[in-house]
């Protein structure tokens, strides 16, 4: 059947449900966000420029694995639970594992990387320790709900895992000599949020029921390849300006950047759930045709534009005085930063609506191309622009690389669905 024509047995997306479900989460991403501005300014003021830079290296180093361990799983498995509710507990037994062996294998990578990128000392420690967030996130199954719709959840983890990060550092973490402290107090915050989550699933998620669909181990590695590459790149085109500097510059000004960047990430995630609810949305526009899916982008863009655009010119024109009251007069230099990198909000939600659309498409490989060429211009700018223009020539290829994709998940998406 051709994408023109109609599947007859599935239900229209409502995109009310998808203002309703994402109102749910947004209440408790407001409180997630304060909670995180807060400690980030803390922890910034606290450390200072040169130790938030060692976390946020650290940060980095992790990030790539980290984005092997979600291994486009989490997707798969929303998509599979939204498709089919009564199938996920057999999801769970074969996702989880999965992604705990991917968790080991990481860390040790993490480990490699600490003594081969870090001298000896507390940068090397920080490093090390960030990779006990591999363990904990592949614990964490709140996919599982997000494919349930039962997102209030979701928002209570949210809330839980940053809370009780910002409550041990605020009482534990007072001189930039305990910056090792602060990626384990992290994996200390997620770890609550994940048995919260695993509580939930055991008392309310029923076992399997008889006709449920078995979706096979092999199954779910072929499905979750191409988004783990997606991924992956998804990892360089975040993580590649921040690890460049590090290698090239100092840890004070890897702060500075990091600064600037954690501003752009703490708003970023109203996005990344946003799409978690766009997800069983545009999972069920697919089996609809056309129509379906081209209505539901085109009323989500123009809702999501009303937010990303005036947020990031209002930081672009404010970037000084945001970052002297946030951060203080020792982070000055995260202000350019901030002007640049803020862009990357506007034009990455844009192409969310098109990546999204692709996956619901089971058309990953075709995503993992578009997330390639972003990554690839990522990465190709930051080692072009970074040794001559520093910490803007690493804003500037995050802009980069986040429209290349963006435009390559359009003209994609384009050759499949007709826009009118």
């Amino acid at each position: 059947m051709s994408l023109s024509e109609s599947a007859p047995s599935a239900e229209a997306p409502s995109f009310a449900a998808l203002a309703r479900g994402v109102s749910t989460l947004t209440a408790a991403e407001a409180v997630r966000v304060a909670v995180s501005a807060a400690l980030a300014i803390y922890l910034a003021r606290t450390l200072g420029a040169s130790a938030f830079g060692q976390w946020t290296f650290a940060l980095a180093v992790a990030g790539y694995p980290l984005a092997l361990v979600e291994a486009g799983l989490t997707w798969i498995g929303t998509r599979d639970v939204a498709a089919h509710p009564e199938s996920a507990a057999s999801l769970v037994r074969r996702i989880v594992p999965l992604r705990l062996a991917l968790a080991v294998a990481g860390a040790l990578v993490v480990v490699v990387c600490a003594f081969t990128l870090t001298g000896p000392g507390t940068g090397r420690v920080v490093v090390i320790f960030a990779g006990a967030s591999l363990l904990t996130m592949a614990l964490t199954i709140d996919w599982v709900f997000y494919g349930l719709e039962r997102r209030s959840i979701v928002a209570a983890a949210n809330v839980l895992r940053v809370a009780v990060f910002a409550a041990a550092a605020f009482a534990i973490v007072r001189h930039e000599s305990q910056v090792w402290a602060v990626p384990l107090l992290q994996a200390a915050g997620e770890t609550a949020a994940a048995v919260l989550l695993w509580i939930a699933f055991v008392s309310s998620v029923p076992t399997d029921r008889p006709g449920a669909p078995v979706v096979g181990t092999r199954d779910l590695m072929a499905q979750a390849a191409p988004l783990t590459l997606a991924q992956f790149m998804r990892a360089l085109t975040l993580w590649s300006a921040v690890t460049i500097l590090g290698l090239r510059t100092t840890a004070a000004e890897v702060g500075q950047f990091g600064a600037a960047q954690r501003l752009t990430l703490l708003a970023g995630g109203f996005s990344t759930l946003y799409f978690y609810g766009y997800v069983p949305l545009a999972s069920r526009a697919a089996q609809n045709g056309a129509a379906a899916i081209a209505d539901l982008v085109r009323r989500s863009v123009r809702l999501t534009a009303l937010a990303t655009l005036p947020f990031a010119i209002a930081a672009t024109v404010f970037a000084d005085p945001i970052v002297r009251i946030v951060f203080g007069a020792a982070f000055a230099g995260a202000a350019p930063v901030l002007r640049i990198v803020v862009w990357t909000i506007p034009i990455s939600v844009l192409g969310g609506h098109f990546r999204h659309t692709l996956i619901s498409l089971k058309q990953t490989r075709v995503d993992a191309a578009a997330v390639a060429a972003g990554a690839i211009v990522t990465v190709a700018c930051n080692l072009a622009l970074t040794s001559r223009f520093g910490l803007a020539g690493g804003a500037v290829s995050m802009v980069a690389g986040e429209t290349v994709l963006t435009a390559a998940a359009i003209a994609l998406v384009a050759r499949r669905v007709e826009f009118r």
